[in-house]
Formats: C-alpha cells, sequence, structure tokens
C-alpha cells in the first residue's frame, strides 16, 4: 500500500511539473526614462539557436492589454528581430508618442 502511495504522488509531481525557458532576455528589470529625451535604448539578447521575432508594447499594467488598446505614451520601434545566438544583443528605442502625461512619475510595463 505504502509503494503505492508513493508511485501515485511521484506521477502526481510528474504531471504538474512544468518547464520554462526564456530565450529572449531583457537587460535589467527597469527602464528609466527621463522626462527630457525623446528615446531611450535597452538591450535584448537572443539565446536560443532559432531567430526570434517578438511582439512587444508597453501598457499600464493592465494583464488583458493589447497593443491596440493601451494608452501608455510609448511605442516599440522597430519590432525586436533577433538572430539566433546573438550574445552581444541589439539596442532598441522607445519613441516617445505626443503627451503630456509625463510631467509626474508613472509607472508603465513592458
Amino acid at each position: 500500500m505504502d509503494g503505492i502511495i508513493k508511485i501515485t504522488g511521484f506521477a502526481t509531481l510528474l504531471f504538474f511539473s512544468v518547464q520554462a525557458c526564456a530565450s529572449l532576455v531583457l537587460q535589467g528589470t527597469r527602464i528609466i526614462f527621463p522626462s527630457d529625451k525623446k528615446a531611450v535604448g535597452i538591450q535584448l539578447t537572443n539565446y536560443s539557436e532559432q531567430a526570434t521575432l517578438t511582439q512587444s508594447w508597453v501598457d499600464e499594467g493592465n494583464l488583458d492589454s493589447t497593443p491596440e488598446t493601451t494608452n501608455a505614451p510609448f511605442i516599440v520601434t522597430p519590432p525586436p528581430l533577433l538572430k539566433s545566438r546573438q550574445m552581444t544583443g541589439l539596442n532598441y528605442k522607445y519613441a516617445l508618442l505626443a503627451t503630456n502625461s509625463l510631467r509626474i512619475k508613472s509607472l508603465y510595463f513592458i
């Protein structure tokens, strides 16, 4: 009986375990955007064996947000396309849209 419980427990752990691997890594956890700048660069690195194309946008933290529904005053341009195993990364810039909301400190999510 004890063996059945151990086997059942082990099978349950295998069934519910998940492995996650990130091939595209953003350098740092925060990007500071000074109000007097029109763009800032970020570094993206692709650790995968394959090229990676990403869909990215900036939003206010709404989990259901899409590029069409966000009201954040930033856009990501150009869309990041990283060649395989490009360890040096690419420098992408955020372009600032015309808005006056940058006069106060705000938090946005990529």
